[in-house]
């Protein structure tokens, strides 16, 4: 129930992660820095704990971006308590800001195709999920 607003600079005032990925689109190496999205939420009160467990498991992460394309991903996956791989806010590619994909971006290193990588990012949305009884 909570939203949460964050700038270009807020991004950057969080603890920054650079990660290499090879870009199957452009068969380009490429290099990202931004925060883990797993600190983006942490800000807006999901911070993965033992007694956050019950809440992070079924909870979801739908991304959407500027030009309406969206993906989604187990909140799970994108917390490094649960998963090796990163998936982070980029707001630079190369050191530089990225003028070519949007001014944000998500990337993961977990798929091996960039289909769930996200140009322009706009908005995060948790949903937690709850069986009926």
């Amino acid at each position: 129930g909570m939203t949460i607003t964050l700038t270009v600079d807020d991004l950057l005032n969080l603890p920054q992660v650079t990660v290499h990925v090879h870009n199957a689109h452009s068969n380009t190496d490429e290099t990202y820095t931004g925060p883990l999205a797993s600190d983006v939420l942490a800000r807006a009160g999901l911070t993965a704990s033992k007694d956050t467990e019950a809440t992070i498991l079924p909870s979801s992460l739908l991304a959407a971006g500027t030009d309406h394309y969206f993906v989604l991903y187990s909140v799970a996956e994108i917390e490094p308590r649960f998963s090796t791989g990163q998936v982070i806010v980029a707001v630079t590619k190369s050191g530089l800001p990225d003028t070519e994909g949007g001014v944000i971006q998500l990337i993961n290193t977990l798929d091996a195709k960039p289909a769930r990588w996200l140009q322009g990012l706009s908005s995060l949305n948790v949903m937690t999920l709850a069986l009926g009884k």
